[in-house]
């Protein structure tokens, strides 16, 4: 015997395969038995495919499947609507720093603004400066009070120059 079954072996397989068929076809006229309905996918309808996955979705008596296509195009979408929700919730949060950050700046100005506009009135207040300019007056006033004047006698050596 020079031919051991391997099914490691591609002869093999392909005489498996060759002997299945034939069998088939001689077996064709006594048996008559029902083909078994195709698949076909649940979402484009197709009729081939690699492989077939259960539909998860299908609820009931009906067997559903999905093809390879199909299977890989939803995993896509799923994928890209998840990076999609997570970039919007980056950037939402983004603006939301954003915001808090300018209503902090904004915070801070206003109370530089304040502590200026303190600072210029303690240097400049009105009650201030009219004390000042109360005691200023009075001031001049003593001042002219303790001056003596004294009337001054124009000699005439000064008209004959």
């Amino acid at each position: 015997m020079h031919f051991i079954p391997n099914p490691a072996n591609s002869e093999f397989i392909c005489l498996l395969g060759l002997e299945e068929c034939v069998s088939k076809i001689l077996n064709e006229d006594k048996e008559n038995s029902s083909q078994p309905v195709p698949f076909s996918c649940s979402q484009c309808l197709t009729d081939f495919t690699p492989t077939w996955k259960w539909d998860k979705g299908s609820r009931g008596k009906e067997v559903r499947v999905i093809c390879e296509n199909c299977v890989t195009t939803n995993v896509k979408k799923a994928l890209k609507a998840e990076h999609t929700n997570r970039l919007k919730a980056a950037f939402v949060k983004a603006l939301q720093q954003e915001q808090e950050l300018e209503a902090h700046m904004a915070q801070q100005q206003q109370q530089q603004q304040q502590q200026q506009q303190q600072q210029q009135s303690r240097v400049s207040s009105p009650s201030s400066s009219a004390a000042a300019a109360a005691a200023a007056v009075a001031a001049a006033t003593n001042h002219r009070s303790s001056l003596e004047v004294t009337p001054v006698r124009v000699s005439s050596n000064a008209n004959s120059r």
